[in-house]
């Protein structure tokens, strides 16, 4: 050998001293870590916590869901508004009745100057939450967007 690794053996050995895989017994311990970094305003670091607890398995359904919603909302807040939209919808899917994640959902298409969308989203707050008098207001706002407001 010249001196040289082969590949195989320096991916085992970075393998070995990278992250190590996200188990159930490490999701609440993160989701709780998580939760308080955002809750301190600071979501950055809240982010690859949500991401193991949401990897872990040690949650599904309505727990799933919140924490998607969480991750949603760390990622609006960073600005990483394409990946604020795909746990929010990942969110809504555990639970189509999270008014909230539509809620944020249909602020962020208003950052995104997507109209139809936030109306879309608006709607379903309003069809959840028919006295939600923000939705009412934002999905007016969006309307006027769409017609040149």
């Amino acid at each position: 050998m010249s001196g040289k690794l082969p590949l195989a053996f320096l991916g085992i050995c970075m393998l070995s001293v990278g992250a190590a895989p996200a188990h159930a017994a490490d999701g609440p311990a993160s989701a709780r870590a998580a939760l308080a970094l955002a809750r301190r305003g600071d979501p950055a670091s809240a982010i690859p916590l949500f991401n193991t607890a949401i990897n872990s398995g040690a949650f599904s359904g309505l727990d799933l869901a919140n924490l998607y919603y969480d991750e949603g909302n760390a990622y609006q807040k960073v600005g990483m508004l394409d990946a604020a939209v795909t746990s929010y919808k990942i969110a809504i899917r555990f639970n189509p009745k999270l008014a909230v994640a539509y809620y944020n959902l249909g602020l962020v298409h208003l950052g995104k100057r997507q109209p139809r969308r936030a109306i879309a989203d608006f709607g379903m707050v309003i069809k959840l939450q028919p006295d939600n008098a923000g939705a009412v207001r934002n999905q007016a706002y969006a309307y006027s967007l769409l017609n040149g407001g």
